[in-house]
């Protein structure tokens, strides 16, 4: 098994052959998330606490007499940003476990969750570059458009989706995915955000 470098690059330079190494693979759902995703799927929320944290202190002189943002709200919200990566991967494998059958795709969750957690990190990787919170939105928003493109490669090879069935099937995939990520999302900031009072102006 090639080390998460090296697979890293072979999913810019040569995804087909990544893909095929994948399929082929035996592994175990907790090695993909112990080996992959909790490694990968903590650069996002890394990169963008840092971030966060370098942009509000950089605005604080204008934001200071309307909004108080503490650390630990940061922090937190990093924390649950990671958490939920981690619950989309889990989520999303099993939903295209139950949906690969009316695709004629083998549902098979093993080689579901090995689809999603390589297909999605293009956009962990892009996370890094949230450190500069501008520009990491707009690398963050090219890696989803080749992590689409990942999937779709993917889905003959890990899940032996017909051909025809597969644009379809990714279709369905990123329209599930992101009402899954909204949700997540909705709900990260009604943790962080609830009882707080930084949409109170401070005077």
């Amino acid at each position: 098994m090639n080390s998460i470098f090296q697979r890293i690059q072979l999913m810019f330079t040569n995804p087909r052959e990544l893909w095929a190494q994948i399929a082929g693979e035996a592994t175990s759902i907790n090695s993909l998330y112990l080996g992959w995703v909790v490694w990968l799927a903590a650069v996002p929320a890394v990169a963008g606490l840092l971030g966060s944290l370098w942009w509000v202190g950089r605005m604080s002189g204008m934001l200071k007499p309307y909004m108080l943002m503490g650390t630990g709200i940061l922090v937190t919200s990093a924390i649950l940003s990671y958490v939920t990566g981690i619950a989309l991967v889990v989520l999303l494998s099993w939903i295209i476990k139950a949906l690969s059958p009316s695709f004629q795709c083998s549902a098979d969750l093993v080689q579901a969750t090995k689809t999603v957690a390589y297909a999605i990190a293009p956009i962990w990787i892009a996370g890094v570059l949230l450190i500069i919170p501008p520009l990491g939105a707009i690398a963050v928003l090219i890696a989803a458009i080749y992590a689409i493109y990942l999937l779709y490669l993917a889905l003959p090879q890990t899940l032996q989706c017909p051909a025809d069935k597969s644009i379809a099937f990714t279709a369905v995939i990123v329209v599930i995915a992101l009402v899954i990520n909204f949700i997540l999302r909705m709900i990260v900031g009604s943790l962080v955000f609830a009882g707080t009072p930084l949409s109170t102006p401070m005077f």
